[in-house]
């Protein structure tokens, strides 16, 4: 899952795990963004047989994951102590010791290694399977965002949320982003950013909690055919902005709690809308 391969034209660029490899994605996204980490007391001790058998496994199987890239990466001897403990731990159902082996120790390790990327000086080549990025809490911004991303626009999931990308990651007429779910919370986004947003033709989740949002920039995707999931919590939009909601013919999910939208104009919008009671949350 973490293997690609791009054809250079007589030579073959092979990339196994790397900062934008998949299943490194949602190990990002439980440390960062959901702030999530399993104390390695308990959980390097859990064999597979017992690994299957827990109710959280999503979460610990994404943590795995990042764990085993981080080693994988770091350098030959840390390799050889992974594979070693794996062994012992798939084999005679008990782990070997890795290092570092303490929480004090290993989440700021861990951290560190999740929050890297490629650096400025070096060109990003993109692979065709690689459609996912989880960039949430890293130190970007709108430049990096450009420069980095400059060979794929298209994503199929880009999370770029409590980072300072600003407009100038989405105004730019000659950029032609294609992203399916975007998500900006916490960002410097301002109602500038919304018409471009509208022009992606796979746009179907939108988060722009607690940006600089109003009624007048919604206006911006008023009819638009695609979204069906959409977060304006904590922005400044506002009853009048009901109207533009119910243009939208396939919204199924929005949040917008902490917004302006008041309690009566959420209740008119239920009611019009029934379809957006199961997976949505009022002020």
């Amino acid at each position: 899952e973490s293997y690609s391969a791009i054809d250079l034209g007589g030579a073959c660029l092979v990339d196994i795990g790397g900062w934008d490899s998949n299943r490194l994605q949602a190990a990002r996204f439980r440390l960062l963004r959901d702030q999530t980490w399993f104390p390695w007391e308990y959980f390097g001790v859990i064999n597979g047989q017992k690994f299957k058998t827990l109710d959280d496994l999503a979460p610990r199987y994404s943590q795995a994951c990042g764990l085993a890239h981080s080693w994988m990466e770091m350098d030959s001897k840390s390799r050889e102590l992974l594979i070693q403990n794996l062994t012992a731990l798939y084999r005679q159902g008990t782990p070997s010791l890795l290092q570092p082996s303490t929480d004090d120790e290993l989440i700021p390790w861990y951290r560190a290694y999740m929050l890297k990327g490629p650096a400025h000086s070096i060109d990003y080549l993109p692979h065709d399977n690689r459609n996912e990025l989880v960039l949430s809490r890293t130190k970007i911004d709108s430049a990096w965002l450009l420069e980095q991303l400059k060979l794929k626009r298209n994503w199929d999931s880009l999370d770029v949320a409590f980072t300072e990308v600003d407009d100038t990651a989405w105004t730019n007429p000659n950029v032609p982003w294609d992203i399916v779910r975007l998500n900006v919370e916490s960002t410097h986004i301002t109602d500038s950013s919304l018409e471009s947003f509208a022009k992606m033709p796979r746009l179907i989740e939108l988060d722009l909690s607690n940006c600089e949002i109003t009624d007048a920039g919604l206006r911006s995707l008023a009819g638009n055919k695609t979204l069906r999931t959409l977060w304006l919590a904590g922005t400044g939009v506002t009853d009048q902005a009901l109207e533009i909601l119910l243009s939208m013919p396939r919204l199924e999910a929005l949040q917008v709690h902490g917004s302006k939208i008041s309690e009566d104009g959420w209740q008119r919008l239920i009611k019009k809308l029934p379809r957006l009671k199961a997976n949505s949350t009022g002020p």
